[in-house]
C-alpha cells in the first residue's frame, strides 16, 4: 500500500472516532412538580422512577416537587427518551416522555 493510501486510511479513522466521541454522550433528567387533577395541590410522596435511560426512582416532595439525577448515556443517532412513570395509591399511574422541568397532573380513582 502506498503512502498516500495509508495516509488517507489514518485521516478517515481519525474522523470516525473523533465523530463517535462527540456525538456518543448527551445527558437527560427529569425534574418538575406532580400536582392533583381536580384541586391543583401538590401531592407528596408519589413515586417517581425512571423506566428507560436512568432506571432511577424517587419521591416527590411535601410540595409535590421531585428530581432525577442526570447520567451521560449514549446518543448515537440522538439523545433517546427518558419515559417517567408517576404512581400513587388512590391515584392514576401515569407514563410521561422527557418530562423535564414539567408539571405532571394526576387524577384520583
Amino acid at each position: 500500500m502506498n503512502l498516500r493510501k495509508k495516509l488517507i486510511l489514518k485521516i478517515c479513522f481519525s474522523a470516525a472516532v473523533l465523530f463517535l466521541f462527540i456525538s456518543c454522550e448527551c445527558s437527560r433528567s427529569a425534574n418538575g412538580k406532580v400536582l392533583d387533577e381536580e384541586t391543583l395541590l401538590p401531592i407528596d410522596s408519589v413515586l417517581v422512577k425512571a423506566l428507560t435511560v436512568l432506571y432511577g426512582e424517587v419521591l416527590s416532595d411535601s410540595t409535590g416537587n421531585y428530581f432525577l439525577g442526570s447520567e451521560m448515556t449514549g446518543a448515537v443517532g440522538g439523545c433517546p427518551d427518558l419515559e417517567v412513570s408517576y404512581s400513587k395509591k388512590g391515584y392514576q399511574s401515569r407514563i410521561v416522555v422527557n418530562p423535564d422541568k414539567s408539571v405532571i397532573y394526576l387524577k384520583k380513582e
